[in-house]
């Protein structure tokens, strides 16, 4: 039996994953030492990965409301995990300059500088495969990661 049928791409694509953030993660934390979201659960690393996403569109910081509404949870969810990565560092809260009343949620600057370090680890890891695989299978491998993103995100 070949490999593509005892391991199904879904599997593989999952595992694929798994790794480069296993190496993303064992590198990191060799390089600089200190990993702050090792020990986060799916659904924080999901609202971290939202708030993200959001002000590198140059937006700012996002409403609690907001997040609640993005990452799929009750405000009084949204609220409990932001107070614990508040605590953990992670996120901030800062105050609307449109609305004194209003607070917006963003990354903190330790939190960025650590994932700007982790993307240009990423970075260089998918060069390093990129010579090996040749630059057309990794164009063909970016493309069919765009189509999945785009299903996915259609069907939620």
């Amino acid at each position: 039996m070949d490999n593509q049928r005892r391991n199904p791409i879904w599997k593989r694509h999952f595992k694929s994953a798994a790794l480069l953030g296993d190496y993303s993660t064992r590198e990191l934390s060799r390089r600089l030492g200190n990993d702050p979201v090792s020990n986060l659960t799916q659904k924080q690393i999901r609202m971290v990965m939202i708030i993200r996403e959001h002000t590198e569109e140059g937006r700012p910081g996002m409403l609690l409301k907001e997040l609640a509404e993005q990452a799929e949870v009750s405000p009084s969810s949204a609220s409990t995990m932001v107070n614990m990565l508040v605590r953990k560092g992670i996120l901030e809260r800062r105050n609307c300059t449109q609305d004194r009343r209003a607070i917006r949620i963003s990354l903190s600057t330790s939190l960025q500088s650590y994932l700007m370090a982790s993307d240009q680890l990423l970075d260089e890891k998918l060069a390093e495969i990129s010579e090996t695989i040749g630059p057309e299978r990794m164009r063909a491998w970016s493309e069919a990661v765009d189509i999945l993103i785009t299903s996915l995100s259609l069907n939620k």
